[in-house]
């Protein structure tokens, strides 16, 4: 008897769809899912053992036709690359829907690391897959971007319409944008990532597998929340270094990163100036009248954008439209 075609054979035109709902933090309800459906597990405080998850695949109508006569066999599957995890379970068909099978799926704290991803793939034999949703990515740490000489500032994603206990209330007229840093937190500065800005924590987290463009558009929206970032904290670094008078001795910062802030960009903004105490001197020279505040804004503008490589960052994404024949930026 002729078994099933090994290749080709029949596919799903359209990818199943996945969908997560009643998310539980060891057997208590959670709110771990975001309007991107992104598992959000940085923010759990304290310590946690197990997430439930429900779980459901769902087959498009018009598709359910291309499944073989026997039953289909659904399985989801965590993975999780730093740890070398891969576990799969099968789901069960629905009694209330056809087109859909169900389960559960727990995500163990000691088997995770950094991020994971959950995907359900619809097979019609042994080992052979005829459809896959789209990866859910499951974050267990939030990014932390961009690079300052020697570490990073954090990096959270919040809802910038919500303020939680300990965070600083962002103005309401900032609720659409897509990144805020806060330079006033008593633990030091964090740059905010706006979740209600829809695709951006897709568009920034960091899978693999993107195309050239894909990688070069990331980077290049990095830059757009770096660069005003590095603006308001040099300035922040900056002010902390009180004079009143030219003939002041230079003092710099207590705090930690304002120094190795300036430290890392002193240089970018005044390159002709090889000792850093004659550098800070000149961006913090009491009184400034509009043209020297203007040539330091510059100078700090300049610096941040050196820093951020922002500028060969945009020639990368040029290139790479170029490259792929897209037409327009």
């Amino acid at each position: 008897m002729a078994g099933p075609a090994i290749f080709p054979y029949p596919t799903l035109a359209e990818a199943p769809i996945l969908r997560l709902d009643q998310p539980e933090v060891d057997g208590e309800p959670a709110p771990l899912l975001n309007r991107d459906g992104v598992v959000d597990l940085s923010g759990l405080q304290g310590r946690w053992s197990t997430v439930r998850l429900q779980v459901v695949a769902e087959v498009p109508t018009d598709e359910i036709r291309l499944l073989p006569a026997d039953e289909p066999e659904v399985v989801l599957t965590v993975h999780c690359a730093p740890t070398n995890l891969r576990t799969t379970t099968r789901l069960v068909r629905s009694a209330d829907n056809e087109h859909a099978w169900e389960g559960t799926v727990e995500l163990t704290r000691r088997t995770l690391r950094d991020q994971a991803s959950l995907y359900a793939t619809v097979d019609d034999v042994a080992n052979r897959w005829i459809g896959r949703t789209h990866p859910v990515a499951v974050h267990l740490r939030p990014p932390r971007d961009p690079r300052i000489s020697g570490g990073h500032f954090p990096v959270k994603w919040r809802d910038f319409t919500v303020a939680a206990p300990g965070e600083t209330p962002i103005p309401s007229r900032l609720k659409d944008e897509m990144s805020w840093v806060d330079v006033a937190n008593v633990d030091g500065p964090i740059i905010y990532l706006n979740e209600r800005v829809s695709g951006l924590r897709e568009l920034l987290d960091d899978r693999t597998g993107r195309t050239r463009v894909e990688r070069a558009a990331r980077d290049t929206v990095l830059d757009l929340v770096a660069t005003p970032a590095m603006v308001a904290l040099l300035n922040a670094a900056l002010s902390s270094v009180a004079r009143s008078d030219a003939d002041d001795p230079v003092q710099w910062p207590t705090e930690t990163w304002q120094r190795d802030l300036l430290e890392a960009m002193l240089p970018r903004m005044y390159p002709d100036v090889s000792d850093s105490d004659a550098a800070l001197a000149a961006a913090t020279t009491p009184p400034l009248d509009h043209r020297d505040a203007g040539d330091l804004q510059s100078r700090v503008l300049s610096a941040s954008h050196e820093f951020t490589r922002a500028s060969a960052h945009a020639k990368t994404l040029a290139r790479a439209f170029d490259y792929q024949g897209v037409d327009g930026l």
